[in-house]
Formats: structure tokens, sequence, C-alpha cells
């Protein structure tokens, strides 16, 4: 087994949420939440967490981008 900084990124998937892009990759045992401001290929943010707590780094995720709209405006 790899040591966990040589394990490949696999993305797993990709969601939207208020025009936003969250990526979705893992990493070993973490799990990685890429934010992508529409229309960028940067992401503007990033959330690593455990990969059992996939659900709850999607809600961080989310509520990043709720702070980042809403900083916009």
């Amino acid at each position: 087994m790899n040591p966990p900084e040589k394990d490949p990124l696999l993305f797993i998937a990709q969601v939207e949420y208020r025009r936003h892009a969250i990526k979705i990759a893992r990493r070993g045992k973490e799990i990685r939440l890429l934010i992508h401001r529409p229309g960028t290929i940067f992401a503007a943010r990033m959330i690593v967490d455990a990969l059992a707590n996939y659900e709850q780094a999607l809600q961080d995720a989310r509520r990043a981008i709720d702070e980042m709209v809403s900083g916009e405006g």
C-alpha cells in the first residue's frame, strides 16, 4: 500500500450548488471537495476531511459557497 502522500487523487463526482461546482475526489482515506466559482478553472476553496465524513464535508462545502455568495453581494 502506498503512503498517504503517494496515493493518487481519484475523481468521484461533481455536484452543482448555487451555480458553483463542487468536484469531489479522494486520496487514500481522505475526501477533498474542490469548490469552483461559475466559469472558473481553478478552485476557490478546498474542503479536506476523512472519507467517513463525506456527508459532513459536503455540507461544509455548501456552507462555504453560501458564505462566498453572500460576500459577493
